[in-house]
């Protein structure tokens, strides 16, 4: 006898919660996503270095890829408590994309397969910006005769709390962990090295920015990559569908 599927409802609950001075202060949001069929959930390892491509959207469904009209919600929560995940959404037919941080022990939540028009690594247009972080640093040159981790400083750019550690391999730099990524970035910053007993390290930040959904300009997108800022990590990846 064939199965039949009674649609069900999603229901997406925030809390927030707080004690102080013995006193409870709460507050519950929530909103329903009805005719759900479908769920599809995974825990995946995402590395560093470039982007992996997490889930696709399309007409029609193939293993990892989802029928974007019948998409109703899309949640990616990064499971690591010390580094960020950047997603990128992409648009493959105009060749936009759009970037996102999502921060440690946290979630990003889509309820609708579009994004604004924009640029590789730029805030979408016509959106208000919000933050501009540090992503990754680069090595231009690893220098030489390094006793101990250099100090990583990170100096302009119109932004502030960016902070790095130095990784030796031997007695050169071998690359750069981001410790925290900073906010309010409008320029790369210029990355410094000071002391460790070496010279001749040399690298470029690349800055990555969270920005603001309008409701102008919009395109469905086709896929979402990820790539982790400092070590892998763990992210879940949870879709509903009709």
């Amino acid at each position: 006898m064939a199965t039949t599927i009674t649609p069900a409802t999603l229901t997406v609950k925030t809390t927030e919660t707080i004690n102080i001075g013995g006193i409870v202060h709460e507050f519950t949001s929530s909103f329903q996503k009805t005719g759900v069929t479908h769920i599809s959930q995974r825990q995946m390892n995402i590395g560093t270095g470039s982007f992996t491509e997490i889930v696709n959207f399309s007409s029609s469904v193939s293993p990892g890829t989802f029928i974007d009209d019948d998409v109703r919600y899309a949640r990616i929560t990064n499971l690591d408590n010390a580094n960020q995940v950047v997603m990128k959404l992409n648009h493959k037919a105009s060749g936009q994309t759009f970037y996102r941080t999502i921060g440690r022990d946290s979630t990003e939540s889509f309820y609708s397969l579009k994004m604004n028009v924009n640029t590789t690594n730029a805030a979408m247009s016509g959106a208000v910006s919000d933050t501009t972080s540090v992503f990754e640093v680069s090595m231009s040159a690893v220098g030489s005769g390094y006793s101990s981790p250099p100090t990583v400083s990170f100096s302009g750019g119109g932004g502030s709390a960016a902070a790095g550690t130095a990784v030796l391999d031997g007695n050169t730099v071998k690359s750069v962990t981001i410790t925290n990524p900073g906010t309010g970035y409008t320029s790369t910053p210029t990355v410094g090295f000071s002391g460790g007993g070496g010279s001749g390290a040399a690298a470029k930040a690349t800055l990555v920015a969270d920005a603001l959904w309008t409701p102008s300009d919009f395109y469905n997108f086709d896929s979402i990559s990820a790539q982790a800022s400092g070590s892998a990590c763990d992210i879940t990846v949870f879709i509903a569908t009709i």
